[in-house]
């Protein structure tokens, strides 16, 4: 049986996933094109506790469970509309172990970007691909994608 200490209410579809090797740094990716910088280590170990409303979004009834910390969230490539006033949808994530940078990737309009997250900055940002298949190699300190460009 799994006992839940805190729950991170998330406002849309989450696509993607990364997270630092001590997990004081979780990524998620979402169809809104934001990717969103969760503090774990301080959501487990805080006193900030989910509100009534976030209780009944994630089924917990009127339990008390302890809240995920949003540090900051960013558009994933490009603030560009696709449709419906969206954003593109981000479909892939990696992270340094040591939470330096971050990628995250989109198909919709092809891009991968980097990310200092320190910084909370764009580093730069690769354009038109239309396949993305990345990973990072074991030291952590050097990534490969193996992408189709348009």
């Amino acid at each position: 049986m799994v006992d839940p200490i805190c729950a991170i209410p998330h406002p849309c579809p989450t696509n993607a996933l990364a997270a630092s090797f001590c997990t004081t740094h979780l990524l998620t990716g979402s169809d809104d094109g934001y990717v969103r910088n969760y503090d774990v280590y301080g959501a487990v170990n805080g006193r900030t506790f989910l509100t009534a409303a976030q209780r009944a979004h994630c089924g917990l009834g009127d339990s008390m469970m302890r809240a995920g910390i949003l540090r900051c969230w960013w558009p994933a490539g490009t603030s560009e509309v696709v449709e419906n006033g969206m954003l593109s949808p981000v479909s892939a994530m990696a992270c340094h172990s040591d939470a330096l940078w971050a990628l995250s990737g989109n198909l919709v309009r092809g891009l991968i970007s980097y990310f200092s997250l320190p910084y909370d900055s764009l580093l730069f940002r690769m354009e038109k691909y239309t396949s993305i298949r990345s990973g990072m190699n074991p030291d952590s300190f050097t990534i490969f994608s193996i992408t189709t460009r348009q």
